[in-house]
């Protein structure tokens, strides 16, 4: 499954945690948007906010997202 610790980069002598075989059905697409809500956030919270906090906040955008996608496809 994914965790917090799929944000946390390798140091060269260790692979990146989104380079494990488990977490390859991870698109890249995915990978980048929360790497974009990361660079957001440390703007307005450096060294604050955990890996954990930004996939809180990843995942509730995603279901935002939908239920937006979903409603619209409902009544328009």
């Amino acid at each position: 499954g994914c965790d917090a610790s799929i944000l946390l980069n390798g140091n060269g002598t260790e692979k990146n945690e989104r380079d494990h075989p488990a977490n390859f059905g991870l698109r890249d697409e995915a990978i980048q948007a929360i790497e974009d809500i990361r660079a957001i956030i440390r703007v307005q919270c450096p060294r604050v906010v955990s890996c954990a906090d930004i996939l809180v906040i990843a995942a509730r955008e995603a279901v935002r997202q939908v239920i937006i996608y979903c409603c619209l496809n409902i009544y328009f």
